[in-house]
């Protein structure tokens, strides 16, 4: 099951550096094909989060850092 601690892991990942451009678009792609998200209140920010990674074509498209940060922070902290 893929949850937002598993999502968020990823995401840190490869922002630290710890994961390459094509291992995290690989990763997200699984996820996308297997679709297997824990059902709770997040699942469409998980969906919609992994959907961009699976979805970038370059690097560019994930330095986004302040995005990706805002999209993770719990909803009640908006």
């Amino acid at each position: 099951m893929v949850t937002q601690q598993i999502v968020s892991e990823k995401l840190l990942a490869y922002l630290d550096d710890q994961l390459s451009f094509n291992q995290i678009i690989t990763w997200a792609n699984q996820v996308m094909r297997q679709g297997n998200f824990m059902p709770d209140s997040n699942i469409e920010r998980l969906v919609g989060i992994v959907m961009s990674l699976a979805g970038a074509d370059s690097p560019r498209i994930l330095n986004a850092r302040a995005e990706f940060k805002k999209r993770l922070a719990p909803v009640d902290a908006a």
